[in-house]
């Protein structure tokens, strides 16, 4: 149990965590500082510019915390004129910020049963600073369906991508809120995709279908790539 031993390591031999601790649902400056830096990288990668919105997977919160304090800070820097508008994404069997968000609170709630297949993204509750910052950018949380996880998992895999099932939440997360209509072709929009599917690769290998053997030659390749 890492937990078990990162706590033997702080209380009995004076370490500092620079990681989450329980039941304490908020991280560190260090990871915070971290995160922080995807958006000063989103930034540059934009051409200096910022998204209209960023979609997070969110579980207690630091990954869409860390970001937004990193594009305020482009902004107090007048490096950018605005910021994005920040979308929490949770799976419905676990969905503390969603609950906490449509309730109006400036607190999070405990989910009293977390369900789901999205197993990094499965805390029963977070911290308030994620909450805060999707108010101040006028974003929201939303939850998907493990079915709206999925398809995202198939879709990135089909662009070349291997996720796990958190990861996919941002995206599934995007086509929901396009499908509702409250987004457009015309805006810039960010999924942040945090890790890959060799993770958990026993859960990944049930939801995509194992690749079919074909003919080493040269026309049967030129098939299967759409060459043809």
């Amino acid at each position: 149990n890492r937990f078990q031993y990162l706590d033997m390591l702080i209380n009995e031999h004076g370490f500092y965590p620079s990681t989450t601790m329980e039941p304490m649902p908020i991280g560190t400056p260090y990871g915070i500082e971290g995160y922080k830096t995807i958006a000063f990288e989103i930034y540059i990668q934009l051409d200096r510019q910022v998204p209209d919105h960023m979609f997070c997977p969110i579980a207690a919160g630091d990954s869409l915390f860390g970001p937004w304090k990193g594009y305020t800070e482009l902004k107090k820097l007048h490096l950018s004129d605005r910021h994005p508008v920040m979308h929490g994404v949770q799976p419905a069997g676990c969905n503390p910020y969603v609950q906490s968000f449509q309730q109006g609170r400036q607190d999070v709630i405990v989910h009293p049963d977390p369900q789901s297949i999205a197993l990094s993204i499965r805390d029963d509750t977070g911290g308030k600073p994620a909450l805060q910052a999707i108010y101040d950018s006028g974003g929201d949380a939303i939850d998907v369906s493990e079915d709206e996880i999925i398809e995202a998992v198939r879709l990135l895999a089909r662009s070349g991508y291997l996720v796990e099932t958190s990861s996919a939440a941002s995206v599934a997360g995007a086509i929901k809120a396009a499908r509702e209509g409250r987004l457009s072709k015309d805006q810039t929009i960010v999924c942040l995709v945090t890790g890959s599917g060799a993770k958990w690769p026993e859960v990944i290998a049930s939801l995509v279908d194992k690749p079919a053997p074909i003919e080493p030659t040269w026309e049967e390749i030129k098939a299967q790539v759409g060459l043809v």
